[in-house]
């Protein structure tokens, strides 16, 4: 998945499709930290009770990014963030002149602070992002989907969004499954993402469209044949899993063609555009988005403690 970082301080990231991004196989030494990986330059926007910084950093591909002098723009920030915070902090306590002399001693021997707080802050604007963009879209949890794991009585929903030639989505599924077993207040719903490949899409078409002809128990059934299949989904491929279906192929890829399906995969996509959803498997739940590659335990304790 794509990471970001400002000039190595923030790693919250910045929507990809409203803001340029450029990237840059740098070294940038700051203090006791450097970088030895692409660094991506984009809006740095912190707020704290009401006091604004914008830091922006912008070049268009033609310009020749002078390191120096950004670095010196941000120190120059993190200098003005400090002496605000300090400002704020003795404004509190105007009649204790040893309490302001004990904070500027204090940021004066650990600068380190400011870096420390401008992460925790980043990291709150972040999460208070990702939260109001999943609220957009309260079909994800309004609705339990056919396709899951778990009770659809289950008070806490995770939905995963996944594509059929996913091998990491099918790797993580056993353990999901004994997951769901022994947590039955979690419930695990499947929206596909055909993002990877055309088989990928062609897979979710034919799907879908043995859900819009034939309901949800065959679409179960489809499903299953496609999660287990090894090798392209082609027609060779469908036509076997329609002679199982005991449906009709060329009813099948005509409703694979259709207004309905389009539709559904659309929405799936825009919805991943707009959470900025670049690979699978992710799971979204009303307050976060992880992804598969994370740590297991803590991936589903996440999801408990929320």
């Amino acid at each position: 998945m794509e990471m970001a970082a400002v000039i190595g301080v923030s790693k919250g990231g910045c929507p990809r499709r409203k803001h340029q991004w450029f990237e840059l196989n740098t070294r940038i030494p700051i203090k006791s930290w450097a970088f030895q990986q692409p660094v991506f330059v984009c809006d740095w926007f912190l707020h704290r009770q009401g006091l604004f910084f914008l830091y922006q950093c912008y070049f268009s591909r033609h310009q020749v990014l002078d390191l120096g002098e950004c670095v010196m723009k941000l120190k120059t920030l993190m200098a003005a963030l400090a002496m605000t915070l300090l400002g704020q902090s003795l404004s509190a306590h105007d009649e204790d002149p040893a309490f302001e002399e004990r904070v500027g001693q204090y940021l004066l021997a650990h600068p380190e602070i400011i870096l420390q707080a401008l992460e925790v802050l980043s990291a709150r604007e972040a999460e208070a992002n990702l939260a109001a963009r999943i609220a957009q879209f309260p079909e994800l949890f309004s609705v339990p989907a056919v396709l899951g794991m778990g009770s659809k009585e289950a008070p806490i929903r995770v939905v995963e969004f996944f594509d059929y030639k996913c091998v990491p989505c099918k790797a993580i599924h056993p353990k999901l499954k004994l997951f769901v077993e022994a947590t039955p207040d979690v419930r695990i719903e499947m929206r596909q993402l055909p993002i990877l490949s055309p088989g990928s899409e062609r897979a979710t078409r034919f799907a879908l469209a043995v859900r819009h002809l034939a309901g949800e128990e065959a679409y179960t059934i489809a499903h299953e044949l496609l999660w287990t299949h090894r090798g392209p989904y082609n027609t060779a491929v469908f036509a076997k899993m329609a002679q199982t279906l005991a449906m009709d192929l060329s009813e099948i890829e005509a409703a694979m063609r259709s207004d309905e399906v389009s539709e559904i995969i659309g929405t799936n996509r825009d919805i991943a555009i707009e959470l900025e959803i670049l690979g699978t498997p992710a799971f979204v739940t009303p307050t976060s988005l992880s992804f598969g590659q994370s740590d297991f335990d803590t991936l589903t304790q996440s999801w408990i403690n929320q």
